[in-house]
Parts: C-alpha cells; structure tokens; sequence
C-alpha cells in the first residue's frame, strides 16, 4: 500500500474507473483526510503549464503519513465530488480541503506554482496543529528592582548595574 496517495480523475463521466475514483475521493473528504485539489479545466493554458509541477509532487514528497490525498479532477467532474467548496472563478484552482473546511492554495500566501512550493503548502498543512500553529517556547529575563538583573557567572549569581 502506498503511503501517499496520488489520483487523477480525467473527464470521462460514465467510465467505471472514473465512477471508483470520485467515490473513493468522496470517501476521504467525508472520513477528515487532508485533501489536496487541483481542478483544471480543458483548454486552459495556465491548467495546463501547472499540471506537470502537480503531478511532480508524488515524486518530491516523502513521508509517512498516509492520511492525505493528493488529487487533480477536471472541473467537468466538479459537481460529482462533495464537499469541495463552491464553485471556481478561475482556473487552475488550488484547495485544502478538511472536514467541512476548504481553503485555497493563494489564501495561504503561495503565489508560486512549483513542485517544490506544492509539497511545501502540502507539508505545512498535514503538520498544522489545532488551534493554530506550533510556537517555540521563549526563555524570558526578568529585571529586578533597583535597576538591577541577576546574571549567572562562573555558577554563582552575581548583581550588574544597568548602566
């Protein structure tokens, strides 16, 4: 079984393979997976300069995590996968896709339309924490009165006016 799974679903409606793809893709929307889309339609030029940096990522991306989809389906299929959003103003159209939150690729600051840049939204999204992103914890120095911080030296404490 792979870890990552990678789908293509081109515009052929009534094709059985087709008909299996979309119902497992509306499987893994439904169960919370990440679900990562590209919708393309035909005859789009920036669809089509973008597809192939798309499809790169099932290359460039490792990782073990298996609770992902990485998929491209033709805007013709649109209204057969659930819970994608409304539909796109524009094409190609970019989305994360979890639970009953869909989000675009520009909404999260990419602008670039690389491999690289995909696997790197892709990566930041399936490690995003609830509640907000994961922060450092800060070591705080605190003054004293009188003008005076306590410092460390040699192992003792010693007092240093501020000057």
């Amino acid at each position: 079984m792979e870890d990552t799974k990678f789908v293509i679903i081109d515009d052929n409606n009534d094709h059985p393979k087709i008909i299996d793809k979309i119902e497992k893709l509306n499987n893994n929307i439904q169960n919370g997976k990440h679900i990562f889309l590209f919708l393309s339609m035909d005859g789009c030029g920036h669809c089509i300069s973008t597809k192939p940096n798309w499809d790169n990522i099932k290359y460039k991306l490792k990782t073990n995590n298996n609770n992902y989809v990485v998929a491209r389906i033709n805007s013709n299929l649109f209204d057969k996968v659930k819970g994608i959003g409304s539909e796109p103003s524009g094409f190609p159209t970019l989305r994360y896709i979890k639970g009953d939150k869909v989000k675009e690729y520009e909404d999260d600051g990419f602008r670039d339309r690389s491999t690289d840049s995909f696997v790197e939204w892709i990566k930041n999204k399936v490690n995003e924490k609830k509640g907000g992103s994961k922060k450092r914890k800060s070591r705080k120095t605190s003054s004293r009165k009188g003008g005076k911080k306590a410092s460390r030296k040699g192992g003792k404490k010693t007092r240093k006016s501020k000057k």
